[in-house]
């Protein structure tokens, strides 16, 4: 027997000693098991030392990845949580981009925006400058950008107008023009929809 069905066999009855303690239920429609309380799960995470829960929050992260076999964006808001639970701060920004790229496709803005927020606020808590003026810019740019978009169909229009700002006076290299034309095409659908034409088609043709 390997190393690995014995440690699969030690999981199995694990899972089997707490179904039958009532501490945790298999769930009928998927291959998973939950809580029997959110209590219990609360009690028995916070028990857990924090650097421990960190890296088990890794290796969940790190098992769904190779599960995924790189078609994550199912799972992309799951990768988020662990890895931003487990301090892998790049991994959950990239995967909350994934998270609100998709949201923003199935036109679920609310989560869209949550998902974009989290990544931006990931940026600036851990101050990460290449993000803010270095080799990263890019995908900061793009962030701020989706953002602004979705903040715009849900008629937050100052936040919207915000990210854009931001967009507009980083975006100053040829290889963040694609960002620069984006943001300016947010602001002249803003300005379009608020009955500010002069405004919207004077931005539009400096987008062109």
């Amino acid at each position: 027997m390997t190393a690995c069905q014995k440690e699969e066999m030690s999981l199995t009855d694990a899972l089997e000693r707490l179904r039958r303690a009532q501490v945790i239920r298999e769930e009928v429609s998927k291959p998973t098991y939950s809580f029997t309380h959110p209590m219990l799960q609360e009690v028995l995470y916070e028990d857990i030392p924090l650097e421990m829960r960190r890296g088990l929050h890794r290796q969940v992260g790190e098992a769904i990845e190779r599960l995924c076999a790189g078609r994550t964006d199912p799972m992309a808001e799951v990768l988020a949580h662990h890895f931003s639970e487990g301090k892998e701060v790049e991994k959950a920004i990239l995967y909350l981009k994934e998270a609100g790229d998709r949201a923003a496709e199935l036109y679920a803005i609310s989560s869209a925006i949550a998902s974009y927020e989290k990544a931006l606020r990931l940026i600036q808590v851990h101050r990460l400058t290449p993000y803010t003026q270095g080799d990263r810019l890019p995908v900061y740019l793009d962030l701020l950008c989706n953002c602004a978009y979705v903040l715009r169909l849900a008629g937050r229009r100052e936040e919207a107008c915000k990210n854009a700002d931001l967009v507009l006076k980083l975006a100053v290299t040829r290889d963040t023009a694609c960002q620069r034309a984006k943001a300016m095409t947010i602001m002249s659908n803003i300005y379009w929809h608020h009955g500010e034409g002069d405004k919207a088609i004077g931005v539009a043709r400096k987008a062109q």
